[in-house]
């Protein structure tokens, strides 16, 4: 078992301790060859931190969006925490192929980004339409560095988010570990919490 997949196993005993709505709605891990598929499919590669997260639980069973169809529809029950939500390996590709499109309508010379570099693959959505990426190919980071995918920010170059999905999942462990955080909050006060998890508070 990985490191990060011992970390999600942790992350979701601390979710059914503070009884999150999440755990409710959560759908099965999808199968790493379904993964892999659907990522060749848009020339991502598939990183082994991708094929954990999807692997681990495909989003939840909330509706999808109408606009655009099948996105995801953010709710309490795909909250991970805060304004953080998790979506499925569907929806995850909804919101890609909508940030290629984005990223083409603007940027005359894709092959440098402005806002969406090459090799992202979201994995979780705030609440605004932005989404926390996976840079799978090391374009903008090392590979498996998270970065926001906001086109009101300046991307060159792109700020970390964090340095990998472990941190990430560790910071919200944390966050849900010293009790000042509900899991059905979606504002949270990231003053109030470790340092680790202050970058949540994008």
């Amino acid at each position: 078992m990985s490191q990060l997949r011992m970390k999600l196993e942790t992350l979701e005993r601390k979710l059914l301790d503070l009884d999150a709505p999440l755990l409710g709605h959560l759908r099965p891990g999808a199968e790493p060859d379904v993964i892999t598929d659907t990522l060749a499919s848009r020339g991502i590669p598939p990183h082994p931190d991708l094929i954990t997260w999807f692997g681990w639980h495909d989003g939840t069973d909330e509706p999808r969006s109408v606009q655009p169809a099948g996105g995801l529809m953010p709710a309490d029950g795909n909250r991970l925490i805060g304004d953080l939500h998790l979506p499925g390996l569907d929806e995850a590709l909804v919101a890609h192929d909508h940030a290629i499109a984005g990223e083409l309508k603007v940027n005359p010379e894709p092959a440098h980004p402005w806002f969406y570099w090459p090799g992202w693959f979201p994995v979780l959505r705030f609440t605004d339409p932005w989404t926390v990426c996976i840079d799978t190919l090391g374009s903008a980071g090392p590979a498996g560095t998270l970065f926001v995918h906001d086109v009101g920010v300046d991307n060159d170059p792109p700020r970390v988010f964090f340095r990998s999905l472990s941190y990430l999942v560790d910071a919200v462990i944390e966050t849900y570990a010293t009790g000042l955080v509900s899991p059905t909050e979606p504002l949270v006060d990231f003053t109030l919490v470790p340092p680790a998890a202050q970058p949540l508070a994008y």
